[in-house]
């Protein structure tokens, strides 16, 4: 018995430990929940999605003369600086589609769930982002 509890101990511990920020590659989309950080693999550069700011995206269903905007904050770290970015699904013209963090720039592609659709559970928003050079 007591070792059959041991063992389940060791797997609850290994369950917590994986549950750290996830690594994420240069140049790939990766979707990133509200409140949740990611690392790129090899960079020190980690990205913690902050909240939604503001979402009048054209709800779905919806015929609408602008198709409106969802602006993200996230927040850029490297070498124990930090700072906080604010990104666009649709940034006005004349406006790059991404911010600057030192010589990665990072794009919002896409945000979830869209106005119209049903909200997710208790997992709340999630970005599309891609971390580039």
């Amino acid at each position: 018995m007591k070792r059959t509890v041991a063992i389940l101990i060791l797997f609850v511990f290994a369950a917590c430990q994986a549950d750290g920020p996830r690594t994420v590659q240069l140049d790939r989309d990766f979707e990133l929940p509200v409140g949740e950080q990611a690392h790129l693999a090899g960079s020190g550069l980690s990205v913690k999605f902050l909240s939604v700011i503001h979402d009048s995206r054209c709800p779905s269903g919806v015929d609408c003369f602008h198709q409106g905007e969802a602006v993200i904050e996230v927040l850029a770290t490297r070498d124990d600086r930090g700072k906080r970015l604010s990104l666009s699904t649709s940034p006005p013209r004349d406006t790059p589609p991404q911010d600057r963090y030192g010589p990665y720039r990072i794009q919002l592609t896409g945000l979830d769930p869209y106005p119209g659709t049903d909200r997710p559970g208790a997992g709340g928003s999630r970005a599309t982002l891609r971390i580039t050079r």
